[in-house]
């Protein structure tokens, strides 16, 4: 019966007025709502129309368990049956926004999104637990335990030896992901709201720039220290390293990311060399914050083809740090907020 309801308000509405059956009230050009007259015996009555300023009409969603649509309407117009703004959980249509949802309080969204992290956690967890598979017969709880890490552990760094750039490519790309969904949740999104776009953006962003600059930033650094400034293996051997990392590769790859983006964005040169410039000191002095503890580690105890990967699982921590200061309202040097996608992912 919802269905027959709403096919014949949408017919309805593609017909002259005269052919409608009812007359819209003195003065209801614009906002009013229209009467329609009542259905037969056995008919579920079709949901009142409102229009819009731009004589469109806006159907409103269905109080039931099945409700579908909510047809085309501007943001500022469209209004739940309680008479609520819904422009909030609805889709951008050229100009125009649509909700759907499938269930009470879950949109097709939600449902998108909740089916993709499911599926691709799931296939983290199988490959993972699945390492081992067909020797763990009679092997006890806790040896699955200790041997299940330990043998993952030893194949990504097979993997890693065999083909550095693209395992560190794919490293970074993963974590990219996980850190922006991170960041735009801890900015108040929920599932139904995340923008997948930027989140394609972060992970290409990761993919073919920071995995691959951080394979030859580290063993360049390496190499560099080692056999051009030949400096001594002592216990303080980390600090130069450290001060190089912050003052060339940190701002290097800051701007990478920037530019990247905004690429992605379709962003004018002019744009993304002004983001550069308004964002290149605040970006280092935030980062001073903790990269040079992090580093500590990274050029004091991590060998040097594992440094990407501890490096990627703090920028998660980081992410969720800046998204957490911008959504506290915190600015840069300037007195500007950092746009927040240029910064969530960088370092």
């Amino acid at each position: 019966m919802l269905t027959g309801g709403l096919l014949l308000s949408l017919l309805s509405a593609s017909l002259p007025t005269a052919s409608r059956g009812f007359v819209p009230p003195s003065g209801a050009a614009c906002d009013g709502v229209y009467n329609i007259p009542t259905p037969t015996a056995g008919r579920r009555a079709a949901p009142p129309l409102r229009s819009t300023v731009d004589g469109e009409l806006a159907i409103p969603a269905d109080e039931g368990p099945a409700a579908t649509i909510v047809g085309l309407v501007k943001p500022e117009t469209a209004e739940s049956p309680t008479g609520a703004a819904t422009s909030a959980d609805a889709l951008r249509l050229g100009g125009q926004y649509r909700r759907t949802t499938l269930l009470d309080g879950v949109s097709a969204d939600s449902l998108v999104n909740s089916l993709v992290l499911l599926s691709a956690v799931t296939l983290v967890a199988g490959r993972f637990l699945s390492v081992d598979l067909g020797l763990t017969r009679g092997w006890t709880p806790l040896e699955v335990a200790e041997r299940v890490p330990l043998d993952n552990w030893r194949g990504y760094n097979e993997i890693l030896t065999a083909a550095p750039v693209q395992t560190k490519a794919l490293t970074s790309a993963s974590v990219y992901t996980i850190g922006d969904i991170i960041a735009q949740t801890r900015q108040g999104s929920g599932m139904g709201d995340l923008d997948r776009p930027r989140i394609v953006r972060s992970m290409i962003a990761g993919l073919v720039g920071h995995g691959p600059m951080s394979h030859l930033w580290y063993r360049w650094s390496e190499a560099f220290f080692d056999k051009v400034v030949h400096l001594p293996h002592a216990w303080w051997d980390f600090v130069p390293k450290v001060c190089a990392d912050q003052l060339v590769f940190g701002p290097l790859w800051n701007n990478t990311f920037i530019l990247l983006i905004g690429f992605m964005q379709l962003n004018s040169p002019g744009m993304i060399w002004d983001e550069m410039r308004r964002t290149t000191v605040p970006l280092l002095l935030s980062g001073l914050k903790l990269w040079p503890f992090v580093h500590i580690v990274t050029y004091g105890v991590i060998p040097v083809e594992n440094r990407l990967l501890w490096v990627d699982a703090v920028e998660i921590v980081w992410v969720t740090i800046l998204a957490s200061v911008a959504n506290e309202g915190g600015e840069g040097e300037e007195g500007q907020r950092l746009n927040q996608e240029d910064v969530d992912d960088v370092r």
